[in-house]
């Protein structure tokens, strides 16, 4: 008798399912059929992902943050964080939508 084998076939089909619907670069080919985003709306987050950090990018550099408390490096990496942060994932909570009552 083996315990846990379940569990482990349980995560493990679990995982997979989550890597093709959720990781962002895999779910473009490996997405699950049926799934409602489709490949041009997950493409299109991604390069909006890809976008966005070539703005923030742009505007940070040459620029030197000042937090009194941490040192200028650090600080430029935080603000970068704060301008990138938000974006994809507005975008991508544009194409979401919820699951049907009948399958939770």
């Amino acid at each position: 008798l083996r315990l846990g084998a379940r569990s482990w076939s349980s995560f493990g089909s679990a995982s997979v399912w989550g890597m093709k619907r959720r990781h962002t670069w895999f779910s473009i080919v490996l997405r699950p059929s049926g799934d409602h985003m489709n490949s041009q709306k997950r493409l299109a987050t991604l390069l909006v992902l890809l976008l966005n950090s070539a703005v923030v990018c742009a505007l940070l550099v040459d620029t030197e943050q000042r937090l009194p408390f941490l040192s200028s490096a650090i600080s430029l990496a935080l603000m970068a964080c704060l301008l990138a942060f938000p974006v994809p994932f507005v975008f991508a909570l544009l194409f979401d939508r919820k699951t049907p009552k009948s399958m939770r």
